[in-house]
Order: C-alpha cells, then structure tokens, then sequence
C-alpha cells in the first residue's frame, strides 16, 4: 500500500464539502450526546458512590467515548489530539477508570441509558415510524425530528436501557442525524411519504434483512453492500496501492453484476450468486435514492467518531492500555474498517451511475424510462440540487 492509500480525497457534497456550517452542526450534535453521556454516568456514579471521587465526570467520558460501543469508537481524531495525559497520575487515573467501565457490560451501558435518554429528551424528536425500522434504529427527516419504531422506545426508559448489557443502538444514526440537520432536503431520510405506498417488491430493495441468508435478495441494498462490495473490497484491497483505482475496481464489478454477467460471492456463506436478469429502471432508482442517503453520512463519519468492526480482528486500538489508546487515536491515517467503508459506498454509488448510463442507451430518448434514468443520474451527481430542483426519486417510480 503507497504513502498516500490513507488521505482520503473529498467528495463533493453540497452544503457539507469545506463548509463551516456543517462542521459548527457535527459539533453540537456531538456536545448534545455528550450532555447525556454525562448524564448516565452521574446515574451510574450515585450507584456506586465509593468511585464518585476518582475523577470529574468528564473524565470518566472521556475514558467511555475511547471505548468500542457497538463497531464504533465514538471519540474522533480531533478530540484525541486535544488531551494530553503525560503525567503518572492522570494514567493511573485514566486506568482505574477504564476497569470499572470494563466491568459487567458498563459501557454498552452507558451509551444505552444515553442514546435512549437523548431519543425521549424533546417532544418534537421523536417520531414513531409507520413502517417498521430495523430494530432500535432511528432515522433521520430534518431538523429535529427521528422516527423509531413505537416497539422499541413507546415505555421503554433510560433505566430500562441500562439494565441491558448489550448495545442497542447504532452511532452511525447520529451522523445521518446531522447530515439531515445540514440540509433535510438533501440528506434527510425519505423513507416515510412515498416510499411506505411502493410495491413491496421494491421496499424491499432497502429493507433487506435477508442478505446473509441462503435465498437472499439478490438487488437488495443490505445484500450487494454488506455482502458483495465487502467480498470485492477484501480480494482487492491487497493488491491495488490507490483507492481511487480500488473503488473503480470494485464498481466495475458491481456493474458487471447489475448487469446480470457477473457472479459474486457471499462472503459470509461462501455461496456465489448471479442475478438472472439485468436489474429494471424502477429498482435502480429506488436503490439510488436509497444510496443518496446512506453514502452522504459515509463520507462524514470521520468528523464524529472513529469506526472500528466486531471483536479484535483488524482493530490497532482494542488491545492497547486506555492512555496508550488514546495516544495512538491521533493519527490521521483511517484504518481498514473506516476506508472499506467509504470506498465501498462510493463504490456502489459509481456502479448505479454507470448503470444508468448504460440503461439509456436501450431506450429512446422520449421514453418514460429514458427520462427517469437521466433523472437517477442528476440525482447521484447534484445535478438537479444545483439547478435548485433536487429530486426524489421514490415519487418517481411505478405506483
């Protein structure tokens, strides 16, 4: 791998790309969480008031947002270069610290009683989803406002959530949060007006659950990104230096499969798939309408957390001392979950917008189907956002 395979270039996207708004918005967010991560630590220290006195609760919040929640180190970058904890004291510290957190699932508690906390703490946020959400998610529209499933928060209480060792929600949600916050119109969710009338056929393009099972949906959104791209980033990624070369590699692919002339494997399984038939207009711009959401919160995960995968493997920072972890968080340089993440996402987006183009060429250029094609294709480039008439593609498609 050359020098440069860890600065990721910028991708255009409006209203965030070099935007000091967007950046002034990660931040608040990023202090909202923290008001409630301090929170539930206070909740924790009154039950165990014999460690109260080790350290202010910033500390302690420091210590927990350096710990793995989920797949997510909620810590970013920035804010690891800004502490320093040279002296014997403040390691010894920091290193109790992290025992206690360690001890009986207490991070995932933690965030658990936070996140929750943060959900129930204005009227106007939370939502309740008429369709029905992955389990303990939250989407984001605009402006305040995240839907959840009634199931998982209708009587369901921070206390309740700290009595669970396991981590309920996903960090990522919070980047769409923002995002969403930045521009709603641009990268909100539109997953609540149109998209809940489509055919079921087409919902379930994106609401793919299925995607590591023996029958997957081969289109599904879950199957070809957490399946197909991760299997292609894997058997590349060794062997190409440039990530742009890596990305184009893996969406050719992709194309290739869109197609129908490509078989691709499963890698969870083993089991290798092809679609039998090219996949239709109607799909692929429920799949890129769907990708204008997920790829945008891709592109800034860096300014609110550092991504990390299950268990150990591959993760530089698990095994390292508290004080030595947070030393090694302020390289610059992304490790492999984050960069697969990204270049897989951009990967995707590339292959609809090669597909598109090579779907047009089978139609006239008066065909319904011509001018929704052209129509995917200003939506995934901003297109239609800079003549001020940005699209959404999911009112478009088959009633």
């Amino acid at each position: 791998m050359d020098n440069n395979s860890n600065k990721k270039e910028t991708y255009y996207l409006p209203s965030i790309s070099d935007s000091r708004l967007a950046e002034n918005i990660f931040r608040s967010v990023k202090a909202e969480i923290y008001h409630f991560l301090d929170d539930a630590i206070r909740y924790f220290l009154n039950l165990h008031p014999a460690v109260a006195n080790i350290a202010p609760v910033e500390t302690w919040r420091i210590a927990l947002t350096a710990h793995k929640y989920g797949v997510i180190y909620l810590i970013d970058r920035r804010e690891a270069s800004a502490y320093d904890f040279g002296g014997a004291a403040d390691s010894k510290v920091m290193t109790r610290i992290a025992e206690i957190l360690t001890e009986d699932q207490r991070v995932n508690r933690l965030f658990n009683f936070a996140i929750c906390a943060w959900v129930h703490a204005i009227d106007v946020r939370k939502k309740y989803s008429e369709i029905r959400l992955p389990k303990h998610a939250f989407m984001s529209e605009g402006d305040q406002a995240v839907f959840v499933n009634q199931n998982d928060f209708g009587g369901f209480f921070p206390v309740d959530a700290f009595a669970l060792t396991t981590p309920l929600y996903d960090l990522h949600d919070f980047v769409h949060y923002s995002c969403a916050m930045i521009d709603r119109n641009l990268y909100g969710c539109k997953y609540f007006r149109r998209f809940s009338s489509l055919p079921t056929r087409l919902q379930a393009l994106v609401r793919d659950a299925g995607y590591r099972s023996e029958t997957p949906n081969l289109y599904g959104d879950g199957f070809m990104f957490r399946e197909l791209s991760l299997g292609l980033f894997d058997t590349y990624e060794p062997l190409i230096d440039s990530d742009s070369e890596l990305y184009n590699t893996i969406s050719d692919k992709l194309f290739q499969y869109l197609k129908g002339e490509l078989a691709l494997a499963q890698p969870s399984s083993g089991r290798v798939y092809q679609a039998p038939a090219p996949l239709d207009v109607d799909a692929l711009a429920v799949l890129s309408q769907n990708k204008a959401y997920e790829h945008s919160a891709s592109e800034c995960e860096e300014h609110f957390f550092i991504r990390s995968g299950p268990g150990a493997a591959n993760d530089s920072y698990v095994h390292l001392p508290i004080v030595e972890r947070l030393d090694a968080m302020k390289s610059t340089e992304l490790n492999y979950f984050e960069r697969r993440n990204f270049l897989r996402h951009r990967a995707q987006k590339l292959a609809y917008l090669r597909y598109s183009t090579h779907l047009k060429s089978k139609f006239p250029a008066r065909a319904e189907e011509f001018s929704l094609l052209h129509m995917v294709e200003e939506n995934l480039t901003f297109v239609d956002h800079l003549r001020g008439d940005r699209v959404n593609l999911f009112n478009l498609v088959e009633h």
